[in-house]
């Protein structure tokens, strides 16, 4: 069973704000997030008052998944697990409590050193409904949290040991991507809770610790539209329309202003975990995700 619930937030580090500011909200249709200071920003999408977060910085990738736990109570057993397994981990101080948005939060890493904020009682917004400026559909949030990220791995035995046996995290499926002539490895995809996958380990020797982010709405059209309007809003297309071969996800691909991607779709696949048998697949897609940019 999973000791987190979803993945609540992320929060990356980028070295151009404005070009981070006119993609979220004027491209994907993202709403401004109270203000939390120090050069931060914070986005919503939906009526959390923070699921993606901004910070400045150089390195132009992942600074913090954020993961969601019922309570205090469940946050404390978590750090007695944790403590248990050998991993260092820490209470976060009023500072980053502020900034997160939440009422507490444990601090602790991963085997590829990506950090991880563990939290609960995040702050809502129920005096201002989510709006998107863009969108005609909801994000799908709620109970399967922000979406799904794929990480880059060097080390696929520790990172799935750690997800799986530490975190409690279930193997939904494998594919064998292929990244190259001459090169393919075996992906692994994750899940916490009925989204299909939370997290993804990509084996790969890639620039950025963050291959992907994934962002669901619930409508097609949202994400026909979106995609129609990347070129005019010089938003690059990495991924053409296509459908996911294990999750189902009707979606594209872009590239953020850090370089890394995002994935925005439909239609994702829910798990019972009752029935689920994991399977593998020969390829990322049923059809579609040409790549239109190395």
């Amino acid at each position: 069973m999973s000791l987190v619930e979803n993945l609540g937030y992320a929060v990356v580090g980028v070295s151009d704000q404005p070009a981070w500011d006119d993609f979220l909200v004027r491209y994907l249709g993202l709403m401004n997030g109270p203000h939390v200071g120090g050069g931060a920003k914070a986005y919503r999408i939906d009526d959390y008052a923070m699921r993606i977060a901004t910070e400045p910085s150089q390195d132009d990738d992942l600074l913090a998944l954020g993961f969601e736990v019922k309570d205090v109570d469940e946050l404390s057993h978590l750090g007695q697990i944790l403590a248990a397994k050998g991993i260092e981990a820490v209470m976060g101080d009023e500072d980053v409590l502020k900034r997160r948005m939440v009422d507490g939060l444990l601090i602790a890493a991963d085997p590829d050193g990506n950090r991880l904020e563990f939290f609960h009682t995040v702050r809502r917004c129920p005096e201002e409904p989510f709006c998107s400026p863009r969108l005609r559909s909801q994000f799908v949030t709620g109970s399967l949290g922000l979406g799904h990220a794929v990480l880059a791995t060097s080390r696929i035995e520790e990172m799935r040991n750690f997800y799986c046996e530490v975190l409690g995290f279930e193997v939904s499926d494998y594919i064998d991507v292929s990244l190259g002539p001459d090169m393919t490895v075996e992906a692994v995809f994750l899940h916490c809770n009925p989204r299909h996958h939370t997290i993804a380990l990509l084996p790969a020797p890639l620039p950025k610790r963050l291959v992907h982010l994934m962002l669901e709405v619930e409508s097609v059209d949202d994400v026909g539209r979106l995609y129609d309007q990347a070129e005019s809003a010089k938003v690059p297309v990495t991924g053409s329309l296509g459908r996911h071969s294990n999750d189902r996800m009707l979606s594209f691909y872009v590239a953020t202003p850090s370089e890394f991607e995002l994935e925005f779709g439909c239609d994702g696949r829910l798990i019972d975990e009752k029935t689920w048998v994991p399977a593998r697949y020969a390829s990322t897609s049923i059809w579609g995700h040409g790549r239109t940019r190395q």
